[in-house]
């Protein structure tokens, strides 16, 4: 049997990723994740393990669209024009 939500949709199972490995793919401490997750800016399901205990996760979904909405593209780099007397 098929899980299913109460409309009875079938359920897709969210991939979710940890800490470290959201880190470690925005080349970031685990500090810097959790300033970001403490300011809003990346969502996080809480598994609860117990008491006082929680252990984070990141949904994929969730770490793609903040990757895109950071993308930019930089403008051509501009040169210098060349001076006509060399340097001594």
């Amino acid at each position: 049997m098929k899980a299913t939500t109460t409309s009875g949709q079938p359920v897709t199972p969210t991939r979710l990723l940890s800490i470290p490995t959201v880190a470690a793919a925005l080349d970031v401490d685990r500090r810097t994740l959790y300033r970001l997750i403490e300011g809003g800016a990346m969502p996080v399901v809480d598994l609860r393990t117990g008491p006082r205990r929680s252990r984070l996760r990141i949904p994929a979904a969730a770490f793609e669209e903040f990757v895109a909405g950071r993308t930019v593209t930089l403008p051509p780099a501009r040169r210098r024009p060349r001076s006509a007397t060399p340097r001594c």
